[in-house]
């Protein structure tokens, strides 16, 4: 079975919010925009971060400033509502880092963008062709 491609995704889905959720793009833009963060989905590990209005994805880390770890199935249960990001935090199912400012920018950027991309159909769509890669034969 082939590996999802979250950071495909990820680009893909940043792409969808600034089309069909303008203004919780620019919001999201306006708190990550400063950060580097450091994304670590199963084995996986790149830097992210907004280069003017696209997101820059680089394998490794490379002077971020907040670090975040998780699972897919993470993803999918905060996307779906079944989970709050204070939830995943708690119930140890997301794990960040950083300085404190860092973190809580961070934060605040991630709930802008689960949040705006309810509003996206084109992410309902998105969602389900990333799902359909991780279901078993």
């Amino acid at each position: 079975m082939p590996q999802p491609d979250f950071f495909g995704f990820l680009a893909q889905a940043v792409e969808a919010l600034k089309e069909q959720a303008p203004f919780a793009y620019r919001r999201f833009h306006a708190q990550f925009a400063p950060l580097r963060a450091c994304l670590s989905p199963g084995d996986d590990t790149r830097t992210v971060w907004l280069d003017g209005d696209r997101l820059a994805i680089r394998d490794g880390v490379h002077d971020a400033a907040v670090r975040a770890r998780f699972e897919l199935a993470t993803i999918d249960d905060l996307v779906d509502g079944r989970l709050t990001l204070l939830d995943a935090l708690i119930g140890e199912r997301l794990w960040l880092s950083g300085r404190p400012e860092h973190v809580e920018r961070f934060f605040d950027a991630f709930t802008t963008f689960i949040i705006g991309s309810m509003r996206s159909h084109k992410m309902q769509a998105l969602m389900a062709a990333f799902r359909g890669h991780r279901q078993p034969d």
